[in-house]
């Protein structure tokens, strides 16, 4: 007499595991996000990795170039710039997540309102993302900075988020508009549910695949408008950021070219890295795909 064998029946891959598999196949990606763990990391352990306290001058040490005590030079106070630059890590990324979190609040806000609610609602939400989008986000952030006698971070913070919100509630807007005519959703309307359950239990939830993606790439737009207003003289004149190194350092180019050249790489590493991790989460996250 045989034995009857038994195959087990296969279980699903979850979505999960099939996008980590698509996002770990891709080779840029995990450039992109390798580079974004360093910076992160280099921002919280600053303390511990630099190698000179960054506010300390030296006016012995003043222009000098990278060597074996400094090895990215030192700017024209003898401060060294891999210590700047490493505590410049942090401004940039608590101006990135400081700003992406407010423009995140007001877009999915604005977007989930519009979608959801439709008829003159939707037509004056998206009458006034259109305005604040046609004008330019970086002359409209000069006037905002510039009203403001005191500069500081905290200001340039809220004045990205206020002013760069209209994409994220587009975004929003659009997927909200795809799901609310989904069967689960009208059954949860027949249930006597209510629109405030229905947005944020059914739908919102649906949508944080995209809205994470928006935030990532946001994340290093932040980062290069901050470096921007900073580069203008526009930033703040106390904290240690790479637009301020930038913009030290292009008026001496030919005499220091190390004290623009080394921020600048670091700008572009960190929104290159932002932006890589970005598109693979877009690829990954599809479900499409």
């Amino acid at each position: 007499m045989t034995e009857k064998t038994t195959v087990a029946p296969r279980k699903g891959v979850s979505f999960t595991m099939k996008a980590w598999k698509r996002f770990k196949r891709n080779p840029t990606v995990i450039f992109g996000a390798s580079i974004v763990l360093i910076i992160i990391f280099t921002a919280i352990f600053a303390p511990f990795i630099s190698p000179y306290d960054p506010k300390k001058m030296n006016y012995g040490d003043v222009y000098m170039p990278p060597n074996s005590d400094h090895l990215l030079g030192t700017d024209e106070l003898g401060r060294d710039m891999l210590s700047r630059i490493i505590y410049g890590s942090r401004s940039s990324l608590q101006v990135g997540c400081v700003s992406v979190l407010i423009l995140t609040v007001i877009g999915i806000t604005v977007g989930a309102i519009s979608g959801y609610a439709g008829g003159p609602i939707d037509n004056i939400l998206m009458r006034i993302t259109e305005i604040v989008m046609t004008v330019p986000s970086l002359f409209l952030l000069i006037v905002m900075v510039s009203i403001f006698k005191v500069r500081g971070l905290p200001i340039i913070m809220v004045t990205i988020g206020l002013i760069s919100w209209p994409q994220m509630a587009r975004v929003v807007r659009s997927e909200v508009l795809s799901i609310k005519e989904r069967n689960y959703i009208e059954a949860a309307n027949s249930m006597g549910a209510s629109s405030f359950d229905i947005l944020f239990r059914e739908i919102l939830p649906n949508i944080m695949a995209p809205i994470t993606v928006m935030m990532t790439l946001r994340l290093a737009g932040a980062i290069i408008t901050e470096s921007s207003l900073s580069f203008l003289g526009l930033g703040d004149p106390t904290a240690i950021t790479w637009g301020t190194m930038l913009s030290r350092g292009h008026l001496v180019i030919r005499r220091a070219w190390w004290i623009a050249t080394f921020p600048g790489i670091a700008i572009l590493f960190t929104t290159l890295g932002f932006n890589l991790l970005g598109d693979g989460l877009r690829d990954a996250l599809d479900v499409r795909m």
